[in-house]
């Protein structure tokens, strides 16, 4: 917010302050025993895998270098909230409170917690800044809470147009859908904080960035298509390319911003590949069809629908992408977010 004139802190949130309020959480005791069986068994399995000492050394790995980023690139607060008490105290340290982006109002992610709705502070410090919900339905239980908490937000907007939907159903407010926080900055601003890592290759590569995974197919395709064509591939997120997975955010933009082809079903993968204006293939998320939404809203804005996984062929013509009209789109949508923003923060009337 340093271009509106404020100072910034990010608020860190202890995972202990999240749990209690879940109200999601499959209890033991509504579980069949023969299953509890089976996935204490599977659990076991799993952990002896997954726990395996290269892997966990790995994840510690990647842990600091997100850890490092934080420290020279956000303002976090000292302390971590653990409890509703804390939150109360904090209220008069601040001129305002926006809360938004990525899943901070998914019940699954969050645990219905209200820190998320900040309702610790006075109605009128309260902004969401793009909330996204990423599902496409709030549980029962949890429905008078949403109708409630949102309700209250002197100002509200949402990212992506099924939470627009929800936030109608909810309460009948018309939420306006606005770009992501990321695509406030320029390619120029994050070419700024963007690091070479060790493992860049010096020729042409396609990047694949997969929180779901990709069928056998699917991989054979891309992978064929790579070879034949004498591309390199980076793997992002995927533990076993140890040296990528190793790396941070800063390693992460300068990944994409020089990718001949970014392969993902990752929202930031999408907007990181306009921002830099890389061509890229999107694919539903497997597993995760429901958060399909968001990435739908982000081609829809930018007209680029056709680069969805169902609509393109493994040949040249995979690169050909028309990213002409995305610095018209860019500049008119900053400019409606800065507007939000500044009437929330008492700038404009």
């Amino acid at each position: 917010m340093l271009s509106l004139g404020f100072d910034v802190e990010t608020i860190v949130v202890d995972e202990s302050y999240l749990s209690k309020y879940s109200d999601i959480d499959i209890k033991k005791s509504e579980v069949p025993k023969s299953l509890l069986k089976i996935m204490d068994v599977v659990y076991l399995k799993f952990k002896k895998i997954i726990f395996a000492k290269a892997y966990d050394l790995s994840k510690k790995n990647r842990y600091a270098c997100f850890c490092k980023f934080s420290e020279k690139y956000l303002h976090e607060t000292e302390f971590s909230l653990i409890s509703d008490t804390d939150a109360k105290i904090i209220e008069n340290e601040f001129s305002y409170f926006v809360v938004g982006s990525d899943q901070v109002w998914n019940p699954d992610y969050t645990k219905c917690s209200p820190i998320y709705f900040l309702r610790f502070t006075n109605k009128n410090k309260r902004i969401a800044y793009a909330p996204s919900f990423s599902v496409s339905e709030i549980p029962d239980k949890s429905i008078d809470k949403y109708k409630n908490w949102i309700s209250d937000f002197k100002y509200l907007s949402v990212r992506e147009e099924d939470g627009a939907r929800l936030i109608k159903e909810l309460t009948g407010i018309n939420a306006p859908v606005l770009v992501d926080p990321t695509m406030l900055l320029t390619s120029d601003q994050w070419k700024l904080i963007a690091n070479k890592a060790s493992n860049k290759p010096n020729n042409e590569y396609i990047v694949t960035y997969f929180l779901g995974g990709v069928d056998e197919t699917q991989q054979t395709e891309y992978s064929s298509f790579a070879k034949i064509n004498n591309y390199s591939m980076i793997n992002l997120g995927d533990i076993k390319d140890k040296e990528t997975y190793e790396t941070g955010p800063s390693e992460f933009i300068d990944y994409i911003k020089d990718a001949s082809l970014i392969l993902t079903d990752s929202f930031h993968g999408v907007v990181f590949s306009i921002l830099f204006k890389r061509p890229f293939v999107v694919y539903k998320r497997r597993g995760k069809e429901q958060m399909y939404a968001r990435i739908e809203t982000l081609l829809d804005t930018f007209s680029l629908k056709d680069r969805e996984y169902k609509n393109i062929s493994f040949d040249k013509s995979i690169f050909q992408i028309d990213f002409e009209h995305v610095d018209d789109v860019l500049k008119k949508e900053r400019q409606r977010s800065f507007n939000f923003l500044k009437k929330g923060f008492n700038l404009i009337d």
